[in-house]
């Protein structure tokens, strides 16, 4: 039986018998631990995507969405979808953006 995130919901799951219990994204082994890792050392959304090949794009998009919160539009493309680039260089972005204004 798995028990579905306090935050992410179904999109990141626990069961005792996988990974020790510990979250990891749905219908996956990935460890929701190791993907935010890795995006605070710098790695891209496309590079970890790319890492993990069992990873489903959306499933990580939306994950990263909901730990953003309302910081999330500082990673959004023109087009509304996630930018599969440096997050904290979206972010710097948006931040050097306000204090030149």
């Amino acid at each position: 039986m798995h028990t579905s995130h306090p935050v992410f919901g179904d999109l990141v799951t626990s069961n005792r018998l996988v990974r020790g219990g510990r979250w990891t994204f749905r219908g996956t082994l990935v460890l929701l631990d190791d993907v935010f890792a890795e995006l605070a050392r710098g790695m891209t959304l496309q590079a970890v995507w790319e890492k993990h090949g069992a990873l489903d794009r959306r499933d990580l998009e939306a994950v990263v969405s909901q730990a953003l919160g309302e910081h999330a539009h500082a990673l959004r493309e023109p087009t509304g979808d996630l930018a599969f680039g440096d997050a904290r260089r979206g972010a710097e972005t948006r931040s050097t953006r306000r204090a030149a204004a």
